[in-house]
């Protein structure tokens, strides 16, 4: 794998501008932003947009073994999102049915 360094420029979705820096010492590729979330080590939609729409950044993660672990990383998160829908769902058929009585039950026959 060849050295590398390149810094890209990402619009925020505020409207602010950041700086993506990607480098690779031949081994590693090491990714950082200059967003507020860079400061919590959090990986942002910066970082994943430049992966994304980069080939040559991927390629050096390729070539460096750490796609892999971006793959895993994107099909967990598809897999949590699905299981956030499920649930969401879930939630609301047992809020309909907690919370709205059927019609054939009346809240007299409690009091007797």
């Amino acid at each position: 794998m060849m050295k590398y360094s390149n810094v890209f420029e990402i619009d925020g979705s505020a409207g602010d501008k950041y700086d993506v820096l990607v480098k690779s010492n031949g081994k590693h590729v090491c990714i950082m932003c200059s967003c507020p979330a860079s400061d919590y080590n959090a990986l942002c939609h910066h970082i994943i947009d430049v992966i994304n729409d980069n080939p040559e950044v991927r390629d050096l993660l390729v070539e460096s073994g750490q796609w892999q672990v971006y793959e895993a990383y994107l099909a967990k998160l598809d897999e949590a999102k699905k299981i956030k829908r499920e649930a969401a769902a879930l939630k609301k058929q047992f809020t309909r049915e907690l919370v709205i009585p059927p019609k054939s039950w009346s809240v007299e026959e409690e009091s007797e």
